[in-house]
């Protein structure tokens, strides 16, 4: 049996991330809340004035179909057909997939922690803004792939956690310096695919007081394994999976 080693700050966050193009993403949210899940995951994209989560894909592409079905461009401008009953139909549906980032935090509420990868930096104050509007205001990690917008950003709100999504391949200078990057720039956590952490890769982050989260986890031997690393978070739509595993390694609750 491999040796078990602890977290840095406490019980692993179960972050409850839907597949990509999920329809009614809020009711597979509130489920995996009531399942007991501690964290709740999205990816944000700025509609306009609001915030909404990255399903909204999923509305395109059903107007595109129709749009196909009925022999028009997939160019065609959304003006040409807005009077349609139809696409109106379509839309909604859109709609339905598409929930604002303002639903979500009412969902979750104080006692749950939120996960916001953001597709674009300069979406940030928009994140902020939504969150705080709120109240009570949720517990809010916001990642991005480019640390040192992070960093800058951070100082518009400095309430908000900061992880940085990366990939060992795109750490050219090495996860060590990466490590003192992040610390310096008081960025609380590092985010990798869960087949690239080893229990050697995740005490490294710890020692420079990095915290170590692991996505895209879809089995449950995938979870033990990073589990027992001491990772700090852990991100999948299984939530009942990573319960039973939590349970059958006498993890700590998850905390709330």
């Amino acid at each position: 049996m491999s040796p078990r080693y602890a977290p840095l700050a406490g019980p692993a966050i179960l972050f409850a991330q839907p597949t990509p193009n999920k329809l009614r993403p809020l009711d597979f949210y509130t489920q995996a809340v009531a399942l007991g899940a501690n964290g709740v995951a999205a990816r944000a994209v700025l509609h306009g004035s609001e915030v909404h989560l990255d399903a909204a894909v999923v509305g395109r592409r059903f107007r595109k179909k129709w749009r196909n079905r009925e022999g028009a461009s997939d160019n065609a401008d959304n003006a040409d057909i807005a009077g349609n009953a139809d696409i109106a139909a379509i839309a909604d549906i859109g709609d339905i997939a598409a929930p604002s980032l303002r639903q979500l935090c009412e969902l979750v509420g104080q006692n749950i922690e939120l996960s916001v990868e953001l597709k674009d930096e300069t979406h940030f104050g928009a994140v902020v803004e939504t969150a705080r509007a709120q109240q009570p205001r949720p517990r809010l990690w916001v990642c991005h792939s480019n640390f040192e917008a992070l960093a800058v950003r951070h100082l518009e709100a400095t309430e908000v956690r900061l992880v940085n999504s990366a990939s060992l391949a795109a750490l050219p200078r090495g996860p060590e310096r990466r490590a003192a990057q992040l610390r310096e720039a008081g960025i609380d956590a590092v985010k990798l695919r869960h087949s690239e952490w080893t229990a050697g890769l995740v005490a490294l982050f710890h020692r420079f007081e990095v915290l170590a989260f692991a996505s895209d986890l879809q089995f449950d031997h995938q979870l033990a394994a990073v589990l027992n690393m001491g990772v700090d978070a852990v991100y999948g739509e299984d939530i009942a999976g990573m319960l039973a595993v939590t349970k059958a390694q006498h993890c700590p609750e998850a905390k709330s």
